[in-house]
């Protein structure tokens, strides 16, 4: 018996061709796509658009139904500005050999095609605001690098280059920014620092295609934690240069800091200047305006299924 599929689609998508147009259902509203999930229940959930059609429509619906990705799986059609998911999926699934999977990585054929299963994250803020990771959370530079990304979305240049523009926009906005936090992770237990950006990462990629994560482990039940500390412009844009343009490993780089992977970290911000909080390529907003974070804590929340076609 053939899977059910429902198929979401971002309305801002240019075009899009189905095989089955009953199942296709165009939404700009995170919320109208999980309703439309719950009351179909499907096998397969399909979504054309970026990472924040595919997180928020998820969080939504996780955050009525926890148990909805049980026995589920997850198509996504990259069709948004960073695609960043979708980029570490594809590279796990090229560099192992499909002829040869063993039960421990826990990727299987199906009817010709692959399941990756990994992790995913679920990020308290502020102590009662709740947000799924299926990529790369985190404070600072690169939630600023968003907002700034906005005015530049339209820019028909590549998405990295925009990144890149953004991304020297916020570091210009944040110059003398003095941010610090304590934060535990495994066997560092409050630990400072001075981060210009804090992420949490599950992928490889972030900002449109840029590869700050070496290791690209999966379905392990952790996350790495990556610091990039303070340091003169000069080494902030070299450290970003590096990532965007010359493809270039950070775990050489001076200002850049990765802690051992994890199942829980936490993380309070002491000073007085604000640090926003984003998700997937989407900021945390309230009332219109970007939430000031005092706290987070990050945990391994469950397991989804990938379906690569």
């Amino acid at each position: 018996m053939e899977e059910k599929r429902v198929v979401i689609v971002n309305k801002n998508v240019a075009s899009y061709i189905s095989r089955n147009d009953s199942c296709v259902f165009f939404t700009g509203s995170s919320g109208e796509a999980a309703e439309k999930l719950l009351a179909t229940h499907p096998d397969i959930v399909e979504f054309v658009g970026g990472d924040g059609t595919f997180s928020a429509t998820l969080n939504d619906v996780l955050f009525r139904d926890p148990a909805f990705l049980q026995g589920r799986k997850v198509v996504i059609r990259p069709k948004g500005s960073g695609n960043d998911r979708i980029k570490s999926l594809s590279e796990i699934n090229k560099r192992e050999n499909p002829s040869g999977i063993s039960p421990a990585e826990d990727k299987e054929s199906l009817k010709g095609k692959t399941i990756i299963r990994d992790d995913y994250l679920l990020a308290t803020i502020n102590g009662n605001i709740k947000r799924y990771i299926f990529n790369i959370g985190g404070i600072g530079l690169d939630s600023q690098t968003l907002l700034e990304y906005e005015a530049r979305r339209e820019l028909k240049v590549p998405p990295s280059l925009k990144y890149f523009g953004a991304a020297t926009a916020a570091i210009h906005r944040l110059n003398g920014y003095k941010g610090l936090v304590n934060y535990s992770a495994g066997e560092q237990i409050n630990q400072t620092a001075e981060p210009v950006m804090f992420l949490f990462m599950l992928g490889k990629y972030f900002g449109g295609g840029m590869p700050i994560n070496g290791q690209l482990a999966h379905d392990d039940g952790r996350f790495e934690a990556v610091i990039l500390n303070r340091g003169t412009n000069l080494k902030l844009y070299s450290s970003l240069v590096s990532i965007s343009l010359l493809k270039k490993s950070q775990y050489t780089n001076p200002i850049v800091r990765y802690l051992d992977p994890v199942s829980t970290a936490e993380l309070k911000v002491l000073s007085t200047d604000k640090f926003y909080f984003e998700s997937d390529g989407e900021v945390l907003m309230k009332g219109g305006k970007p939430l000031e974070i005092r706290e987070i804590k990050v945990e391994t929340a469950g397991k989804i299924n990938y379906l690569m076609e």
